[in-house]
């Protein structure tokens, strides 16, 4: 055979077929496994089987032809992802039965970051929400997209004085303009609870209510 270099010749040489390994015995138990120091194949572990009851996770190759529900049953298993399954699970198996009531908390800083726009009045005019539990915050901000005032994408790594220095105020990445949005919101606050209705003692909910 001729290559770019010359001619060279071929030589088949016959390997022999190695021997195939014998597989290992069953290693179910901690004392088979030699490697094991022996102060730890004597030490009693009655719970051991109890904590490795859990579903083993070995998933399949994903191909792209998987249904999302299958994908997230069998694909989400561990971390954030797990928490996600549980959730959707929740959603799918309980909260879509014909006769539940359904709550919903909040907490952190959801509204800012638009998703009370996005999510969470849409589930409200769907009907899947019964009663909301929130911070006062969320409850807050959420008024900023009521009133149109502009909230804008930012970046954690700002330099707060200098956003201050610019009368702009940062929730992580969110960046919200001071004057012209939270003061702007407080000063419309104001003016609607100094109404007559308002000069009572009431509950949240009557007071949301009212606002």
């Amino acid at each position: 055979m001729k290559t770019a270099q010359g001619w060279f010749r071929a030589k088949i040489v016959s390997v022999p077929t190695m021997a195939k390994k014998t597989p290992p015995t069953n290693r179910r138990y901690r004392e088979d496994l030699s490697e094991m120091p022996d102060w730890l194949k004597k030490k009693t572990c009655p719970n051991r089987d109890k904590y490795l009851s859990g579903k083993r996770i070995l998933p399949k190759n994903l191909t792209g032809k998987e249904k999302l529900a299958d994908l997230v049953d069998n694909a989400f298993l561990a971390y954030n992802g797990a928490r996600l399954r549980e959730g959707c699970q929740l959603f799918a198996e309980k909260m879509l039965e014909p006769d539940v009531t359904i709550g919903m908390s909040l907490s952190g800083a959801l509204t800012p970051a638009g998703l009370g726009c996005s999510s969470i009045v849409p589930l409200i005019k769907a009907g899947f929400v019964d009663w909301i539990v929130a911070t006062g915050a969320n409850l807050y901000h959420d008024l900023h997209f009521a009133l149109n005032y502009p909230v804008r994408v930012g970046s954690f790594k700002m330099d707060d004085t200098e956003l201050r220095d610019n009368d702009i105020v940062r929730v992580y990445d969110v960046l919200l303009g001071y004057s012209d949005c939270l003061m702007a919101t407080d000063e419309i606050l104001r003016e609607i609870l100094i109404q007559p209705e308002f000069q009572k003692e009431m509950g949240t909910a009557e007071l949301h209510y009212l606002l």
